[in-house]
């Protein structure tokens, strides 16, 4: 009987919860997949988390401690997981998060059975608001043709629609040989914003053949408090510029690849779109600085990138798109306030808003409106 495949799984740790700490590597030791290289990258954690890794590296001989004594950011961690990477394939965890019992079972057999280079898995997001779990269509990749399930595609099938899609390096499947053939480890220059999606958009590129799993085998805590967008928010933040080194990077991405009209443009156009993006993520204060910079990226575009044969194109396209994100932002800002605010009655309630109508039903205060997403039905009118 051939030998299973062993998987290495990667978590980088910095200052988690303990009890999400503690839930993340049992759920990661408890798989019903048992060949695995654990690697824990302690990233000059404090409190008890230092010791908490010690603990579980003592009982599980598959654990591989590697202590930072200064902390090299997400990317940093990343990489010394990947130069330490044992396994024929590569999973990455955030230490806050928790995957499902079967998870790189069902992730080693996609591998297994295909040729494939990397293979994109659907999640489910827990919002910590409400202690329940919620609907984010974005974590299902619902976009990506079912003719796909069986077979593969590339970064050209999906170019339209997959750069919108969540960028983590979480919610991806590596073949190892993979990643170390195309020297793709992690940008320790761009920071923590921006530098696991540019690790995918890399790896989107590189990869000759990509699969999907439409299973949720992964947990996402969203509105925990901490996180890069809560740490753009806050009036301190020293990250709120990195989007400008993402923009040079995906620049140098472009030339690097050399890509043509059509595989550069969504590329250029996620690239504005992150620019106006952040800005209205950022703590106000923070505002002034950006605009500033933000208007000396944009006097000096590379025209070797920006012709004007794709700013034409991207005109019009972000046009369109600028004008959707700010209603899809009303719309679902529109939606929390009424939902947190706790407007609800007891009967069904219809709202307007835009050119949506939106039918909310509630029981019980909807138990502090236990999936604020799932328990919508839009209509377009």
């Amino acid at each position: 009987m051939k030998e299973k495949s062993q998987v290495s799984v990667i978590v980088p740790v910095y200052n988690p919860p303990e009890d999400y700490l503690k839930k993340c590597i049992d759920s990661i030791r408890n798989q019903t997949y048992k060949n695995l290289d654990i690697i824990l990258v302690d990233n000059e954690s404090t409190g008890d988390n230092p010791k908490i890794l010690k603990d579980y590296a003592a009982k599980d001989d598959r654990i591989n401690l590697i202590v930072f004594e200064k902390n090299k950011g997400f990317a940093g961690a990343v990489n010394a997981g990947l130069r330490a990477a044992k396994g024929d394939y590569i999973a990455i965890i955030d230490s806050d998060d928790w995957i499902e019992d079967n998870a790189i079972e069902i992730l080693a057999a996609k591998l297994d059975n295909t040729d494939l280079d990397m293979t994109i898995f659907c999640a489910r997001t827990y919002d910590e608001l409400i202690q329940n779990f919620t609907d984010e269509p974005a974590y299902t990749f619902f976009e990506i043709p079912t003719k796909y399930d069986n077979s593969y595609f590339t970064f050209k099938d999906v170019k339209d629609f997959i750069l919108h899609f969540p960028t983590q390096a979480w919610n991806k499947f590596y073949r190892r040989k993979f990643i170390i053939d195309n020297n793709n480890f992690v940008n320790e220059e761009q920071g923590s914003a921006g530098a696991d999606a540019l690790f995918t958009f890399y790896n989107y590129l590189n990869a000759k053949r990509i699969g999907v799993v439409r299973e949720k085998l992964y947990n996402y805590r969203v509105n925990t408090g901490g996180g890069v967008v809560n740490t753009l928010r806050t009036k301190g933040s020293r990250d709120f510029l990195m989007n400008m080194q993402l923009f040079k990077n995906i620049d140098n991405l472009i030339l690097s690849k050399n890509l043509d009209d059509e595989l550069a443009l969504p590329f250029i156009e996620i690239n504005f779109e992150h620019l106006f993006l952040f800005y209205g993520m950022i703590h106000k204060s923070n505002r002034r600085k950006y605009y500033t910079e933000m208007r000396k990226v944009l006097k000096s575009l590379n025209p070797e990138i920006y012709t004007p044969v794709r700013l034409s194109i991207l005109n019009e396209s972000l046009r369109e798109k600028i004008r959707k994100v700010q209603k899809y932002n009303y719309v679902f800002g529109k939606i929390k306030d009424f939902l947190y605010k706790k407007q609800i009655s007891a009967d069904c309630k219809k709202i307007k808003i835009c050119n949506l109508t939106i039918y909310k039903s509630s029981k019980e205060g909807n138990k502090k409106v236990r999936t604020y997403l799932k328990c919508i039905k839009f209509k377009e009118k």
